[in-house]
């Protein structure tokens, strides 16, 4: 069921569960406000990586931050961690991260990573999200042809953070912070929908890894990511693996996200697809379980949290209900 464009996002939030046999998609066919246009760069720097794989930027640091605070919406429901060693779960620089029971935290309590994703449409329409969009809209003219046609079909239904805190550690020459991994957001082989990828945090830069296959020795396409800086990935590039092969650490410059965290991956994601092939998965998306120890991803994901407030401004942080081990 997709809610009509007029309805309200507080009463269509996807956070309780949707009618037996349905299944709840936010999606916006609206136009951004035209108000928005004044206050968005009038240029974008738009380079094409390769087939499928377009950079852009940079968006103003003022904007970075106000994205990151509107991701982090008030029922907001997701996981996180630390590296999970035996029955220790280690944190930042080494130090054991094991919350118990509930306790409530801001966003410098989540551990060295976590991830949640939140409906685009709940988010305010005038507000970072709906800027973000119509700046790339904006770059249109300047995209390949194959990327104009996919983002006039874009419609985005969510938004997915998925935030990181090195905590002191280092990826080595040729390796990866958290190994290869597929995009599993894809309704099937063949989708080759338009995602778009926002890089936010700390960090000088992110290096970004890409391999056109899961041979071990297909060398990999590293794609550098300062923040503020996006992707645009579309066809077959979204069947690539992808992981972060590097990082560098801000140089002296005073923090611009609003956040703790080194850096985000914040992506504007088109799931229509996805959630008629796969309503199951789409629905823990927005609403993760708690992880147990025979979870696939208990290595990096222990923990569950939910945001009870939204950041209030500039400089304000969020109320989270952080549930630890019982």
């Amino acid at each position: 069921t997709v809610p009509s464009p007029d309805m309200d996002a507080n009463s269509a939030l996807p956070y309780g569960e949707p009618p037996d046999g349905e299944v709840m998609v936010l999606a916006s066919p609206r136009p951004v406000p035209a108000s928005l246009a004044p206050v968005l760069p009038l240029r974008m720097e738009v380079s094409e990586i390769d087939e499928g794989c377009v950079r852009l930027g940079t968006l103003p640091a003022q904007l970075q931050a106000s994205l990151l605070r509107e991701s982090f919406q008030a029922g907001a429901q997701g996981v996180c961690g630390g590296l999970c060693e035996g029955e220790r779960v280690r944190g930042a620089n080494g130090v054991p991260f094991q919350p118990a029971g509930m306790t409530e935290v801001d966003w410098s309590g989540l551990g060295l990573h976590g991830r949640h994703m939140v409906p685009y449409d709940s988010m305010h329409e005038s507000g970072a999200a709906a800027a973000v969009l119509a700046t790339i809209r904006a770059a249109a003219p300047a995209l390949p042809a194959a990327a104009q046609a996919k983002l006039e079909e874009f419609m985005p239904c969510c938004v997915r953070v998925a935030f990181e805190t090195m905590g002191g550690r280092q990826i080595r020459p040729a390796s990866s912070l958290c190994g290869w991994s597929a995009d599993k957001l894809r309704a099937n082989g063949g989708d080759g929908g338009l995602k778009l990828l926002v890089l936010l945090g700390d960090a000088a830069s992110v290096t970004e890894g890409f391999k056109y296959t899961r041979r071990k020795d297909e060398q990999a396409l590293e794609v550098p990511l300062r923040p503020g800086e996006m992707l645009l990935l579309y066809g077959e590039a979204r069947s690539w693996l992808s992981a972060v092969t590097g990082y560098a650490p801000p140089k002296g410059r005073a923090k611009e996200s609003g956040g703790p965290f080194s850096f985000v991956h914040l992506s504007f994601e088109d799931l229509r697809n996805y959630a008629k092939a796969k309503p199951k998965e789409y629905g823990k998306l927005l609403r993760p379980s708690h992880p147990s120890a025979g979870d696939g991803g208990y290595k990096w994901m222990q923990f569950s949290y939910t945001v009870r407030k939204a950041p209030s401004g500039p400089g304000g942080l969020p109320v989270i209900d952080l549930r630890g081990h019982e």
